[in-house]
């Protein structure tokens, strides 16, 4: 499903109509959201090597649990751990 919604992007936006200054996508926000996570994780992926990187062991959102006294009570909760070359 990700590797469609990558394809679908990549194919439709070069014949997104542009509107003034913005480029109207063929896609929800949520779905781009899905697409620049894999996108990321691939270039890390693609840009790491010899036991360097970012173990991602937890990616998920969260909601009732209100942060920052109150003002975001919503979110994405992720665990990572980073590995240094030396």
């Amino acid at each position: 499903m990700i590797l469609y919604i990558v394809s679908r992007l990549l194919f439709e936006f070069r014949k997104a109509p542009v509107d003034g200054s913005r480029v109207t996508l063929p896609l929800t926000v949520e779905e781009y959201q899905v697409a620049q996570l894999f996108s990321v994780a691939e270039a890390s992926k693609n840009e790491t090597g010899g036991g360097e990187g970012i173990e991602v062991l937890k990616n998920e959102p969260f909601t009732n649990f209100p942060l920052l006294g109150g003002k975001y009570c919503a979110g994405q909760y992720t665990y990572k751990i980073y590995h240094l070359a030396r």
